[in-house]
């Protein structure tokens, strides 16, 4: 859905904003003049590019670690930069504790790298 509307928007621009912005992905993402990626860079497919998150190292076993916290009622730590990101990962941790009703005591901490931690 979400990629037919950004093609339709494509689709409706003027010819030299779509020159604009094939130079701009040429010059300045190094993409070449093969517009097959720059169709993939401007309508993403989500599901094709999501990797396994059993391909992490120690996925499974953080994943045993966070179980057994919850099950022993411990406090769990949610710790997340300001990168491109940490910003998206931490908030989809935090997301997944709400939807399972785990309480996280948030604070907010105020440094060079902030970041949001239970503790």
């Amino acid at each position: 859905m979400v990629k037919q509307q950004r093609r339709k928007i494509w689709e409706s621009l003027s010819l030299e904003s779509k020159e604009f912005v094939s130079k701009y992905l040429k010059e300045n993402l190094d993409m070449g003049e093969d517009w097959d990626r720059h169709e993939k860079f401007l309508f993403p497919d989500f599901e094709e590019s999501l990797l396994d998150a059993r391909a992490m190292d120690e996925i499974e076993c953080a994943a045993e670690r966070i179980v057994k916290a919850i099950e022993k009622k411990e406090s769990i730590l949610v710790y997340g930069d300001y990168d491109c990101d940490g910003v998206p990962g931490t908030a989809l941790v935090r997301d997944f504790f709400e939807k399972i009703e785990y309480n996280l005591n948030e604070k907010f901490c105020e440094t060079e790298s902030p970041g949001v931690f239970n503790q």
